[in-house]
């Protein structure tokens, strides 16, 4: 591609010292001059001094047009850029110039999924030799994700690898994932730093499909995460902490376990807390006993994390089956290192109540389906309440008996629309 056309250069002659006629003057692309300032326009978050630094460029140094048009270049290669132009002005032989930029859209954080080979910092230094800058970020797509993935595969070559590297986003586009295809990496061994709750051999239980895939920081990371943190709260672990794993080449690799990984998990389990109790402020149509009556536990037992998580979940619920929807349910602990206890404070932000919407019917005959809207529009626009839904649901039923099958038992979907502030409901049969 025409170098001019990538990076959309645009010189802009502003003012010069003319000395004789036009036709005599030297062509100023091939002219050498003497840089004594540089300018950057349209710089958000980037500092100046360092982009100075990433152009090549340096007050004092001699500079053509075609210099210029490098340091652009250059500027473009970073990644950090989507469009660079100059212009600039001289006086004799001293000359100013001034790039505008237009900073690419996002800085996105970059994973290297399966690199067991390198350390992060090694990764990052050989892709700095062909993307000057990089500081683990990248931008959403084009010259720099396909430099970066050059990169990878020239690293990957130093350890006679066969693999390609791939590139994907994830995260809802928040991540951009470099990883490895085309080596199996089986995991062969799992050691453990930080232990005292339970064994080794628990965890591994706990996580034992690990043993069975291959090594992924991503997968492996949410495997253990599914597996351990559930684990660790129910025993009162509330501040347990699952740190990065960190993989190696198998030492005693067998034929089953070639190029096979092994795995350091380490753990920050903190301590165990006793429940204190929980107060409430905010909540006006539910009372604090009844709202209390989402959690069974006691004081001084265990606090048990996914009590707790069941609680407030139930909360949230005991405010939609009386329909208010939009109601949040705020909670704030507080931790008393000293007695190892944690209490709550919660807000209620309650809300309006939602009202009946529309209703939509599917699997059951015409006649039937006639016979449920009929009855919805005593309670369409009335407010909702889960209570007086499930007996409009029994009833109807009761009197449909003989058209509806025994077997056919109704599968509700509630959907509240926020705009108007109603609830939909879908009955499938």
């Amino acid at each position: 591609m025409n170098l001019l056309s990538r990076i959309q250069l645009s010189l802009i002659l502003l003012t010069g010292l003319v000395v004789g006629s036009q036709a005599q003057q030297p062509d100023v692309s091939k002219r050498e001059f003497k840089l004594v300032k540089i300018h950057f326009e349209g710089l958000v978050n980037q500092p100046e001094q360092k982009i100075i630094g990433l152009s090549g460029l340096q007050i004092g140094q001699t500079v053509t047009m075609e210099i210029l048009n490098q340091a652009s270049q250059r500027l473009i290669d970073t990644g950090s850029f989507s469009s660079v132009k100059f212009r600039y002005k001289y006086r004799g032989d001293d000359l100013e110039a001034t790039f505008v930029v237009i900073e690419a859209r996002g800085s996105i954080l970059c994973v290297f999924d399966n690199f067991m080979w390198f350390s992060d910092e090694e990764i990052h230094t050989a892709i700095r030799q062909d993307v000057p800058g990089f500081d683990g970020k990248a931008t959403e797509g084009g010259e720099m994700i396909d430099a970066i993935r050059k990169s990878l595969e020239k690293l990957l070559r130093t350890k006679s690898a066969t693999g390609n590297i791939e590139h994907e986003m994830a995260n809802l586009g928040d991540l951009h994932v470099f990883k490895i295809v085309g080596v199996p990496m089986p995991i062969c061994s799992i050691e453990y730093a930080g232990l005292g709750a339970f064994s080794s051999a628990q965890l591994t239980t706990a996580a034992k499909e690990l043993l069975s895939s291959d090594y992924s920081r991503l997968t492996n990371g949410l495997v253990l995460r599914d597996a351990f943190i559930p684990l660790y709260r129910q025993n009162g672990y509330l501040k347990f902490r699952l740190l990065p794993v960190k993989a190696t080449t198998e030492k005693a690799a067998t034929e089953k376990c070639k190029n096979g990984a092994a795995l350091l998990i380490s753990l920050n389990e903190g301590t165990i807390y006793q429940w204190q109790g929980i107060t409430w402020a905010g909540n006006q149509i539910l009372t604090s006993e009844k709202l209390a009556r989402s959690f069974t536990l006691k004081t001084g037992e265990i606090a048990d994390g996914l009590k707790i998580d069941r609680g407030f979940a139930l909360a949230s619920q005991s405010y939609q089956d009386k329909g208010y929807f939009a109601a949040e349910v705020k909670p704030v602990p507080t931790f008393d290192e000293s007695a190892k206890t944690v209490s709550f404070a919660v807000t209620i932000i309650e809300g309006e109540q939602y009202s009946f919407g529309q209703l939509a019917v599917k699997g059951l005959n015409e006649s039937v389906t006639k016979n449920f809207l009929e009855r919805w529009q005593t309670l369409h626009g009335k407010p909702f309440d889960a209570i007086t839904m499930q007996s409009f649901v029994k009833k109807t039923i009761s009197e449909n008996t003989m058209q509806i099958k025994l077997s056919l038992t109704p599968s509700p979907t509630l959907t509240p629309n926020h705009e108007s502030r109603s609830v939909d409901l879908l009955l499938e049969f």
